[in-house]
């Protein structure tokens, strides 16, 4: 019983020297991969004269004032009075609200306090 065990483990190493000896003579140390060809490459000749250069740029832009406007009073808009992007001042109407609708007691509407542009 011994003897095959002590052949199984003979048989075992052999195996394992041949497979060893084989990927070792696989290696060359003085191999060398093949040189690929040259690479093709394209020549401008450069020529002096005039040449137009332009200026692109990313940006974003922001106005340099913003303002938030709030109402005063609840009610319907009747009407924008002015342009989206155009310049306003201090003062000019900006919208123009439906007396109808202002939430303001009758009384306002007839006595004149309700200023009307």
């Amino acid at each position: 019983m011994t003897n095959t065990c002590d052949l199984g483990l003979a048989a075992r190493w052999a195996l394992a020297l041949s497979f060893a000896s084989l990927a070792l003579s696989g290696c060359k140390g003085n191999a060398q991969p093949p040189t690929p060809p040259a690479t093709e490459v394209s020549v401008i000749e450069v020529k002096p004269g005039p040449v137009t250069v332009y200026d692109e740029y990313v940006a974003q832009t922001q106005a340099p004032d913003t303002i938030e406007i709030r109402s005063q009073v609840t009610g319907l808009l009747e009407r924008q009075a002015f342009a989206d992007g155009s310049r306003v001042m201090k003062g000019d109407v900006l919208y123009r609200a439906d007396p109808n609708h202002l939430g303001l007691p009758r009384w306002h509407y007839s006595s004149g306090l309700l200023r009307s542009d």
